[in-house]
C-alpha cells in the first residue's frame, strides 16, 4: 500500500463516525473475495440505503492520485478501536470485532 492510500485512509477515518472503521482490503461480492483492492468501511450493522440519512451514506468510490477505487461495507458486529504507534503501518486505522 502506498503512502497516498494510507493518507486517504487516515482522512476517511477522521471524517467518518467513531463507530465506523476504515481500512484497505479486497472487495467481497456474494460472500466471496473478488481480489479487487478497495477501501473497506467496517460497520456494526449494515442497513438498507432507505434507512440511512443522505449525510451518513458512505461513498461508493474514492479517488486517490487520479485512480478510482471502489469501496465496500463489511458488517463486523460490535467494534472496538485499536491503538498503534507511529511506526506501525498495518491495521493502524482499523477496527476489530469483539467475540
Amino acid at each position: 500500500m502506498n503512502s497516498k492510500i494510507k493518507d486517504k485512509i487516515k482522512e476517511l477515518f477522521k471524517n467518518t463516525p467513531d463507530d465506523i472503521g476504515v481500512s484497505w482490503g479486497k472487495k467481497v461480492k456474494g460472500g466471496i473475495f473478488t481480489g479487487e483492492r478497495c477501501i473497506v468501511f467496517k460497520v456494526k450493522n449494515k442497513k438498507p440505503l432507505k434507512n440511512i440519512s443522505k449525510d451518513q451514506i458512505l461513498p461508493t468510490e474514492v479517488e486517490i492520485d487520479n485512480t478510482i477505487y471502489k469501496t465496500d461495507v463489511w458488517e463486523v458486529g460490535e467494534i472496538k478501536p485499536l491503538s498503534c504507534d507511529n511506526n506501525t503501518i498495518n491495521n493502524c486505522y482499523d477496527w476489530v470485532t469483539i467475540p
